[in-house]
């Protein structure tokens, strides 16, 4: 599982780069025309996408066909993508979390109430996002998983909103989001390890 990791790493090093000067150009001008707290679903959202490119990467160079000689049992590597994924998309939060509070800061417009929010939106985001995201990106080709990332974000929102429209205490309800993506990550977890992992290549 480490050197799975490590591979993974290695790949993305050059996409982060690209991504970080994409955030701060996007993120500088979301945070100007909506709020600085959208940094936090801006970061973690690209931070998860780059784990899921690296999908497509590996179909791309062979290693999917090559990994079959390896040692390393299928499901095993689908597990490092899940795993790769956590670690990502905690990176972008935890970043997302510091340029926010640094933009509130120099603003003056900190809201604590308005700052869990975001924060609780992007954690549900990023796991409901990644349940779908990762098995669309192993099971179809490249442009109908780039396809099918675009639609998922949107169903994300609509469970939130759907989800805070039921319960009519705000943070119940934001707790209650976070807990139905922690859920549905792990099922698709599972599934795509038990699935996809037994599948012919």
């Amino acid at each position: 599982m480490r050197g799975l990791l490590v591979k993974d790493f290695y790949m993305i090093r050059s996409v982060v780069i690209l991504m970080a000067g994409m955030f701060l150009v996007i993120g500088a001008g979301l945070s100007y025309l909506v709020s600085p707290q959208v940094l936090l679903i801006l970061a973690t959202v690209m931070m998860g996408m780059i784990e899921a490119m690296t999908i497509n990467m590996d179909k791309a160079c062979g290693w999917t066909h090559l990994s079959a000689a390896l040692p390393v049992s299928r499901e095993k590597m689908i597990h490092s993508k899940y795993v790769m994924y956590l670690i990502l998309s905690a990176c972008g939060l935890i970043v997302g979390m510091f340029c926010s509070l640094a933009a509130l800061a120099v603003t003056g417009t900190f809201n604590h109430d308005k700052f869990i929010l975001f924060f609780c939106i992007s954690i549900t985001m990023a796991l409901m996002a990644g349940s779908l995201i990762l098995p669309c990106y192993f099971l179809l080709s490249e442009e109908k998983s780039v396809i099918g990332s675009m639609l998922v974000y949107p169903l994300a929102v609509a469970m939130i909103v759907g989800v805070t429209a039921v319960i009519e205490q705000r943070m119940l309800a934001l707790m209650v989001s976070v807990g139905i993506g922690a859920m549905v990550f792990a099922v698709s977890w599972i599934v795509a390890g038990r699935v996809i992992g037994t599948k012919e290549l």
